[in-house]
């Protein structure tokens, strides 16, 4: 519908005005949401939208373990921080400590099966110390063995394999190697092949993240972004 020059549109016309009006505004909206979807996720996209992108994923909290290996040999008592060598009669202990809360499960292999019998043990947790608890608090040490000068080195030849499990939640299958075989009865070996393979695919479910390792003139500490890591320490036997 026209108008003739001086007159007033008409309501028709001014409607249709504000209705084009209107159009023209929620186009150009939904043009400008579409192009910031598209700019968000674009890795040329402003530098003040890249900043405000969703951030992925959080890296897991790292965590820490500190450890110290003393060989005694004789009357001389050294600190030992890397893969020892030991004889026979050498007594070795260990200690731990982290300034995290955390479950800390040790298992050893013996250097030699005996009629092809693999001869793995619980050192922790036992009954015998922590109060049978694989639960360490930050900054709590924990010695094993808790008493005397350590576990005494045997005849055997090889290499002696030492697991080492550091775990912010508890491990209900490794505490029950615990409470079955770290007894006065047992000593902590584990007599039972099942039990032995529950061991061995824990082990190996968790090998990955390999922790860092930094040493000093006393101690080895581990560290890695993992609710679980394992160590292996190895003792060679001559």
């Amino acid at each position: 519908m026209s108008t003739t020059p001086g007159s007033r549109p008409s309501t028709t016309t001014i409607i249709g005005w504000l209705v084009a009006a209107v159009v023209t505004a929620a186009l150009g909206a939904v043009l400008g949401l579409l192009y910031l979807a598209r700019t968000w996720r674009s890795p040329d996209a402003p530098p003040a939208l890249q900043g405000m992108a969703t951030p992925g994923p959080s890296q897991p909290e790292e965590r820490t373990l500190t450890y110290s290996v003393t060989l005694r040999r004789g009357q001389k008592t050294t600190q030992v921080v890397d893969d020892a060598v030991v004889l026979p009669g050498d007594r070795v202990r260990l200690e731990f400590i982290s300034a995290q809360s955390g479950h800390l499960y040790i298992f050893n292999e013996g250097p030699q099966a005996t009629a092809g019998v693999r001869n793995v043990n619980v050192l922790f947790p036992s009954v015998t110390t922590n109060n049978g608890s694989a639960e360490l608090h930050g900054g709590q040490t924990v010695a094993i063995p808790d008493q005397g000068d350590g576990f005494v080195a045997d005849q055997e030849k090889g290499v002696e394999k030492l697991w080492i499990v550091w775990s912010r939640d508890a491990q209900p299958g490794l505490d029950a190697m615990g409470r079955r075989w770290a007894t006065q009865k047992y000593g902590g070996e584990i007599k039972a092949a099942e039990d032995v393979r529950v061991v061995d695919t824990f082990l190996r479910d968790h090998l990955s993240p390999t922790p860092d390792v930094a040493l000093d003139d006393t101690a080895t500490t581990l560290k890695a972004r993992a609710a679980v890591f394992v160590k292996l320490v190895a003792l060679k036997h001559q």
